[in-house]
């Protein structure tokens, strides 16, 4: 089961990708247990609105995660 997650989970990151761009959401699919998401309670499928007070609106989604890049833990 663990590989079969470690296969599908690129086509998976894709797929959301393309959506995310196409809508210009982006929504939380993925996080790793204590990571900054999770500290942050989070859910997969929440729809991330803002990071850091800054809305995301209108953001393409490499802009978006360039913000999450910058955002200081």
């Amino acid at each position: 089961s663990d590989s079969l997650f470690k296969k599908i989970m690129p086509i998976l990151q894709m797929v959301i990708k393309f959506l995310s761009q196409l809508m210009k959401l982006i929504f939380c699919f993925f996080f790793f247990s204590g990571s900054p998401a999770d500290r942050a309670d989070l859910e997969v499928g929440d729809e991330i609105l803002e990071v850091n007070g800054q809305a995301l609106e209108g953001c393409t989604h490499a802009e978006i995660i360039a913000h999450i890049h910058k955002v200081s833990l």
